[in-house]
């Protein structure tokens, strides 16, 4: 298979970089500037460039589905600064020359991108991601094909961005799409479901990704959202949490939990979904509106009985210099961090937004005879493993951080990631060196 490095569609958000890719945006011939011009030019430049500078790290992705997804609407949009904003810097470089010369916007305007559908994620050896993005053609007279492209996702610091981007053309029998539009089937790569909507919805639905949420609504003229339903996704030990919370004040911090209804459970994972009540389009304004949104939340039924579980893959971590792995429950994803603390140590954080870090636990090593001498000394640590002469050790916290009443949501999000320490402890492996 013949793959190469790919631009597809993408809308114009910034100018370029340059000076005078700046000014040519609105001056067909090169500005003739005295010293105090250029000065003040020079002053415009550098405001943009901070701006920019801005925007993208206001867009920098938290997590690996969190890059695709945001770079696959640039691909849909032709929105080729959005694109450029998911990129790592080699990527950057090998694609800014292009980028500039076709004006920040890729892919033409027919066959255009109809909607994205991410198919397949592979955790890599070295903590990459990869996955796999289809994007289906069309034309005025039809379908137009579709674009397999496979997406790298590399972590740096606390961000991840595209390093490397490749397609490949799917004929008929490779494409998915069967019959149906490819947009009326939702995946969720992360917590590994998928759902088929009924063909009446087709261009009209749209949907917001949470943490650990999708949010389904139906697009209105007016560019605005009409909540349909939520997916949202739990452990058995967030649910089973949020259950006894119907009955204590821990029901105020997220509604959801108290209303939501089950529908299925795989692989210690919930799912569970809740719908709309009553119609907010029945004003008397928006009476074609109002019945399309009652015919689309008349096919909610059907979307969830086609409702699929699939396989969840934790998250994994490995750490090489001290020698074993872990998996992290799904939900941990962008919600914690890990630091080393000392050359035999390292610590895992609860990562709640803005909030300072809240610490979970922590895994040493010692060698047997420090063990045997420290074991019995007050504080909260055990044994993990021993391998040969070197011991592995949890240590974790009983404070409970955030619990000065003024910061409810952190406190019941560090409690529920507090609970899934013995799983993610129980899933310990030694590497061996």
């Amino acid at each position: 298979m013949n793959k190469k490095m790919i631009f597809i569609p993408l809308a114009i958000l910034l100018l370029t970089y340059t000076p005078e890719a700046i000014y040519a945006a609105g001056n067909p011939s090169p500005p003739i500037l005295d010293d105090k011009g250029a000065n003040q030019t020079s002053e415009q430049v550098k405001r943009l460039q901070r701006q920019i500078e801005q925007l993208e790290s206001a867009l920098a992705p938290r997590t690996p589905l969190e890059a695709v997804e945001t770079w696959a609407k640039g691909v849909m949009t032709r929105n080729g600064a959005l694109q450029y904003a998911m990129m790592d810097p080699k990527l950057k470089e090998a694609s800014r020359t292009d980028l500039e010369q076709n004006g920040w916007v890729t892919g033409v305007s027919s066959p255009w991108i109809e909607g994205f559908q991410i198919v397949k994620e592979t955790l890599l050896d070295d903590g990459e991601r990869e996955y796999e993005v289809h994007f289906p053609g069309m034309t005025s007279t039809g379908p137009a094909g579709v674009t397999a492209v496979k997406a790298v996702v590399k972590r740096y610091d606390d961000h991840w961005y595209l390093s490397a981007i490749a397609d490949q053309q799917l004929d008929e029998k490779s494409a998915p799409a069967k019959q149906m539009s490819p947009a009326l089937h939702y995946t969720d790569v992360k917590f590994g479901y998928s759902l088929t909507f009924p063909q009446g919805w087709d261009g009209k639905y749209g949907v917001d990704k949470g943490q650990n949420s999708a949010a389904f609504y139906m697009r209105t003229a007016d560019g605005g959202k009409v909540f349909l339903f939520l997916l949202e996704v739990y452990t058995e030990e967030e649910w089973a949490e949020y259950q006894k919370a119907k009955e204590t004040d821990w029901g105020n911090y997220r509604q959801s939990a108290t209303l939501a209804k089950e529908i299925a459970k795989q692989d210690g994972y919930v799912y569970t979904y809740i719908p709309a009540s009553g119609n907010a389009l029945l004003d008397g304004v928006h009476q074609q509106e109002a019945a399309d949104l009652e015919q689309m939340k008349a096919g909610i039924p059907a979307a969830l009985a086609s409702f699929q579980a699939g396989k969840v893959k934790p998250i994994a971590y490995s750490d090489k210099q001290l020698g074993f792995s872990l998996e992290l429950p799904r939900t941990w994803e962008g919600m914690y961090e890990v630091r080393q603390d000392e050359k035999n140590r390292v610590s895992f954080y609860y990562k709640p937004g803005t909030e300072e870090p809240g610490w979970l636990f922590s895994i040493s090593t010692m060698s047997k005879a420090e063990w045997d001498r420290t074991k019995d000394e007050v504080g909260p640590k055990k044994l993990i493993e021993q391998v040969g002469d070197t011991c592995y050790i949890y240590t974790y916290s009983l404070d409970i951080p955030y619990s000065d009443g003024n910061h409810p949501r952190e406190t019941v999000g560090y409690a529920l990631a507090y609970k899934d320490i013995q799983k993610v402890i129980s899933s310990f492996q030694s590497i061996k060196g």
